[in-house]
C-alpha cells in the first residue's frame, strides 16, 4: 500500500531489475517519442530515481507478493503470511524513508550497483536497519 511504483518499473521488474542500463534506454525512447515536445532530455538522475523504482518494483514482486500468494498455496501458516505482511510493512517503511532522503537511496543503490554479483545487498536486514535506525538485536532483548 505504502509503496506505489509506475506501470512501467513494474514490468521492468519482470526481466530484470539488476540493471540500470536498461531503464536508460527506455527513457531514452521515451524522449525519442516526445521529441520536440520541448522536454529537457534525460539526466542521470531521471534515469536512477526511475531506476530505484524498478527495484523496488522487483523487491515487491519477488520477496512479498509471490511467498504471499504462493505460500498460501503450499500451505503457509498463519505465523508464515503475518511473516510476510510484516516484512512488507518494513519494507514500506524503508521505502519511505529512502525516498524522502534521495541522497541516501543513491548512495544505497549505486553501493548494490557495483557489485553486481550481490544486487540484493540494498534490501539486506543490515541496510534497512541502518536505514530506520533499528539497533541490532534490540527487538530481542525487548522479547525477553
Amino acid at each position: 500500500e505504502g509503496v506505489t511504483v509506475s506501470y512501467a518499473a513494474t514490468e521492468f521488474a519482470q526481466f530484470g531489475t539488476n540493471d540500470r542500463d536498461i531503464s536508460r534506454i527506455y527513457l531514452e525512447a521515451l524522449l525519442e517519442l516526445e521529441e520536440g515536445s520541448g522536454s529537457p532530455g534525460l539526466t542521470e538522475e531521471d534515469v536512477d530515481k526511475f531506476w530505484f523504482e524498478v527495484l523496488i518494483a522487483g523487491y515487491v514482486q519477488t520477496s512479498i507478493l509471490r511467498p504471499l500468494c504462493w505460500g498460501i498455496e503450499a500451505g503457509y501458516e498463519e505465523a508464515s503470511t503475518a511473516d510476510i505482511i510484516a516484512r512488507a510493512e518494513r519494507f514500506s517503511a524503508y521505502v519511505e524513508k529512502l525516498r524522502s532522503d534521495w541522497d541516501l537511496a543513491l548512495q544505497i543503490v549505486r553501493n548494490a550497483a557495483a557489485d553486481k554479483s550481490d544486487m540484493e545487498q540494498w534490501t539486506s536486514d543490515e541496510v534497512m536497519d541502518s536505514v530506520l535506525g533499528i539497533i541490532p538485536g534490540a527487538m530481542d532483548k525487548e522479547a525477553c
